[in-house]
């Protein structure tokens, strides 16, 4: 959940393996995590269409607000926030219209 507060209140699975520190975790992995996460009511899953890449969001701004600033290490935001911006820089121009 930490990577996806950088990602902001809404965020998909795509985005989520490509700044996360997965260990073992694979693509069903991570599906299960966020339908878990979803029952506990932690988040909404939007659209899980397309498997590879389920979009979500966060049911409360204070949920997501309190996992951001409770990340004891500053220098763990900064590296999640330049992994996330370099995944940005990586998609085609399309995909950010």
């Amino acid at each position: 959940m930490k990577a996806a507060t950088i990602i902001g209140e809404e965020f998909d699975s795509y985005s989520l393996r490509k700044i996360l520190p997965l260990r073992n975790e694979n693509q069903g992995t991570l599906l299960q995590i966020l339908k878990e996460l979803e029952l506990n009511d932690f988040i909404e899953i939007l659209n899980e269409s397309d498997p590879k890449n389920v979009r979500c969001r966060f049911n409360k701004y204070f949920l997501r607000e309190s996992i951001y600033q409770v990340m004891l290490f500053r220098d763990q935001k900064q590296v999640l926030h330049q992994q996330y911006a370099e995944h940005l820089q990586s998609l085609p121009t399309s995909v950010m219209e």
